[in-house]
Parts: structure tokens; sequence; C-alpha cells
């Protein structure tokens, strides 16, 4: 029984690979900790369905991508917010959140750094994606309403 399971684990996770996108989304964690105002966001949704894993893969492409930030002192709420998001292939993102100050609720997407996936070929991840031609590194920093650092 334990051969079956291991068998078709593999089975998927090979299947998994030729398929899976090779850009993912780091979020829970702020990377520049020096900026007093910088929050943890967590991804709650890429395009309207809800996500699970840490870091999150996607496919490269335009997405719609829910986020929320922990409440502040005094609200018991956490404020969620959807950003139009144009994604590269083979780049992990990392997002964090900054407020005006530490009594606001409100906040805004920041993506913090990106960095290359390793051993990733971009022109074929556009192709899984049904992406053609090659891809444009000004898309990745494409947010609407965002101010990315």
């Amino acid at each position: 029984m334990k051969q079956i399971l291991i068998v078709s684990m593999l089975a998927a996770g090979l299947c998994g690979c030729s398929t899976a996108p090779l850009s993912f989304i780091v979020d829970r964690d702020v990377i520049d900790r020096t900026d007093i105002h910088r929050i943890p966001v967590r991804l709650v949704a890429i395009d309207g369905e809800s996500v699970a894993f840490r870091p999150q893969p996607i496919a490269p492409g335009e997405h719609r991508m829910t986020f929320d930030a922990a409440p502040t002192t005094g609200y018991h709420i956490p404020v969620e917010k959807t950003y139009p998001m144009a994604i590269l292939p083979c780049t992990y993102y990392y997002v964090a959140g900054d407020r005006a100050n530490r009594l606001t609720p409100d906040w805004s997407l920041v993506i913090e750094e990106t960095d290359p996936v390793g051993g990733c070929d971009a022109e074929k991840e556009m192709q899984k994606a049904g992406l053609h031609g090659k891809p444009n590194a000004d898309a990745g920093s494409r947010i609407v309403s965002v101010a990315s650092q």
C-alpha cells in the first residue's frame, strides 16, 4: 500500500513539473525591517480563487491578487485589498504593506524585492502559460496603484 502511495505521489509530482508555473509570491514576511511602517501582508486569493501554498506558485501574465493585513490596535477586522499585477515568468515576488502610521488600518502594497528562480527558462514558462513572445522585463514592475521599492 505504501509503495502505491509513493509511486502515485511521484507521478503526480513529475506531471506537475511540466505544467507548474515557476513564479512565486512570497508573503507574510518583511525584508526591510528598518522601515517602521512596513507590515507583513497575506495573499488571500489570485483571480478570485483562494490560495493555500507558501510561497504561492503563479503562472506568468495578468492577475488580480487579493491581500490582507492584520488589523491595528483598536480594529478587529483585517483590511483586504485587491491589486492587478503583471507577473513575469521565473520570478520570486517578495511583497509587504506600507501604512502611513501605526494607528491607521489602511495600507498599500509594496513589492520589496524580486529575485530570479534558478534553473528556470522564461520562454518555456511563457509557453506553458499560453503566452507568446519573450517576457518583458518592464511588465513585472507594472502594478496599478502600488508603490514598489
